[in-house]
């Protein structure tokens, strides 16, 4: 229990480690959007494990871009 405790942020700690400000955290959880957080005697932490969860989720690779550009050229060329 105590390693997950280690792995707990403040918003600013969380900005930090992902490279946003604290006031983006702010507009993604009122949009419902970001990371997951953890709201814990009226404060907002963030795990590290899901700051790590939502950078994969923004992982872009370009071959799948190109691969969905061609299918919309090719759909529309009949």
């Amino acid at each position: 229990m105590l390693e997950a405790l280690e792995a707990i942020f403040s918003e600013k700690q969380a900005a930090k480690e992902i490279g946003v400000q604290p006031v983006t955290l702010t507009k993604w959880r009122y949009l419902g959007r970001g990371p997951k957080f953890l709201r814990l005697h009226g404060k907002i932490r963030y795990r590290k494990a899901d700051l790590e969860a939502y950078v994969e989720s923004c992982v872009v690779d370009p071959r799948d871009r190109v691969r969905k550009k061609s299918q919309r050229t090719h759909r529309g060329s009949r």
